[in-house]
């Protein structure tokens, strides 16, 4: 029974969404997700891609998987 909401900005439009699968804006996927999976590289610019502020948002008890690489 879990829907799974992606947010990717490059590839919305290349994947065809599913009944168990969806994209969001990531403001709206930290908000719903009981558990959120990072799987992305650092951003160019350096910043972590999830900070306090993002995690404010986020539901209480929130299972955060972080995959994404960082060197």
């Amino acid at each position: 029974g879990m829907r799974v909401l992606a947010h990717d900005p490059f590839a919305e439009g290349r994947f065809a969404p599913g009944d168990f699968f969806g994209f969001a804006p990531f403001a709206e996927v930290l908000v719903r997700a009981h558990v959120l999976s990072l799987h992305c590289p650092p951003p160019a610019d350096g910043r972590a891609p999830i900070d306090a502020a993002a995690l404010a948002t986020c539901r209480s008890g929130l299972l955060l998987v972080n995959t994404a690489r960082f060197d």
